[in-house]
């Protein structure tokens, strides 16, 4: 158990070093945080708002980001601090991501890499294998009748080509890229916003030397955004014989050429799947609070811009795509940022009276239903949650002027 005094200590330390002895506010902000651990008292962002950047009683968390990004800076100062001065300290404190309060800790031994992938985060993805393997027996053991109600979507023309196609399905999920420091294993694991390729990380590396030792991680992780959509897939499973599942990560060029493929992921986790866009999306910018893509649209651009905090009142955006395969083959991509934009998403286009919605405006639009499109799906959100979704763009895709493979 680390007492009162030694918290203390550690707090004085830091305050003291040259990573924080000239930030005074950084510093004011830290010891009102450490001492609500100590006292054991709630830290909420409105009273650091109040308390340390001298807010008044309108202060409007959802308007005014100023606390968030103190505290991201404040855990890229302790970053700092302990890769440095730091790095021998026994106790050590943090601000777990997406919270306000102090957490200490003893420092633990070194480890080696392959005793810390053969434990924890090896745990992480037995798990999540077995989740895999867990949700694919059930669906091969459940009875037809039992989603006589909830399959109704699969009579739409939009699903035939993969019930009907002899082809083996194979559902792709995005799966996150995390990196570690091969010098400090005990630091953790890593996962930033805009590596996601190893060339990511390459040009990291290339332009910040604190990086240098960084690689990628031999286990990746499936979010929950890539899993929300097979519980109203579980109808469509059930007509295919030879179903395969696979992380986004582990998928090679010559899989596009031999199966049906269903994308489930974020921006963040297309990988290779990206390939199946590349003439249509030009650009996507992830960020806290910066989320947005761009497509082409003949000889122009559109860009989608999301708004608010997915743990607040927020905006989501899903593209859906359904596009032919390099072999005739069907590929379809559900892609969004959060957990709102995927779920909501994979809700409608599962749901047989939205889908004989989206025929009409298909064909007040083209005069047909095209078997090729793409859509870009508007959902407004509370704290992750979709509340309502609306359809931004529409547009036909010509399989005879695609040029994608």
């Amino acid at each position: 158990m680390i007492t009162e005094a030694e918290k203390k200590e550690s707090l004085s330390k830091i305050l003291k070093s040259r990573t924080f002895k000239n930030s005074q506010t950084y510093q004011n902000l830290l010891k009102y945080l450490v001492n609500a651990a100590i006292k054991n008292q709630a830290v909420k962002e409105y009273d650091i708002a109040i308390e340390i950047f001298g807010k008044d009683a309108s202060y409007n968390p959802a308007e005014d980001p100023t606390v968030r990004v103190y505290i991201s800076n404040l855990r890229k100062k302790l970053k700092k601090y302990y890769s440095d001065e730091g790095k021998h300290d026994k106790i050590r404190l943090e601000i777990p991501s997406g919270h306000y309060a102090v957490r200490f800790f003893h420092k633990k031994s070194p480890t080696s890499p392959s005793q810390f992938f053969s434990g924890k985060v090896f745990l992480y993805f037995i798990i999540s294998i077995l989740l895999i393997i867990i949700i694919a027996i059930s669906i091969k053991n459940s009875e037809h009748d039992h989603f006589k109600h909830a399959g109704l979507f699969l009579k739409n023309k939009l699903w035939q080509p993969i019930t009907k196609s002899k082809l083996p399905l194979l559902v792709v999920f995005g799966d996150d890229y995390f990196i570690y420091d091969t010098q400090n294993i005990n630091y953790g694991i890593h996962r930033f916003h805009y590596i996601n390729s190893d060339s990511d990380l390459n040009r990291l590396k290339a332009r910040d030397k604190r990086f240098k030792n960084y690689q990628r991680t031999p286990y990746t992780f499936t979010p929950r955004i890539s899993l929300l959509p097979l519980k109203r897939l579980l109808p469509l499973f059930c007509r295919k014989n030879d179903i395969r599942f696979q992380n986004s990560s582990k998928i090679k060029t010559e899989d596009f050429l031999t199966n049906d493929i269903i994308f489930l992921g974020s921006f963040r986790n297309l990988y290779i799947m990206r390939q199946a866009l590349s003439d249509f999306l030009k650009d996507i910018k992830l960020g806290v609070g910066s989320n947005r893509f761009t497509i082409k649209t003949g000889d122009s651009t559109k860009t989608f811009t999301l708004e608010g905090y997915p743990q607040i009142k927020h905006s989501d955006y899903c593209l859906f795509r359904k596009v032919p395969g390099p072999k005739g083959n069907t590929i379809i991509l559900f892609v969004s940022f959060f957990e709102s934009g995927m779920s909501s998403t994979a809700n409608y286009m599962t749901d047989s009276k939205q889908l004989k919605k989206l025929e009409q405006i298909f064909k007040r639009r083209f005069g047909h239903v095209p078997k090729y499109f793409d859509c870009v799906f508007r959902i407004s959100g509370l704290k992750r949650t979709a509340l309502t979704i609306h359809l931004e763009y529409l547009s036909e895709i010509n399989p005879q002027t695609l040029k994608i493979w």
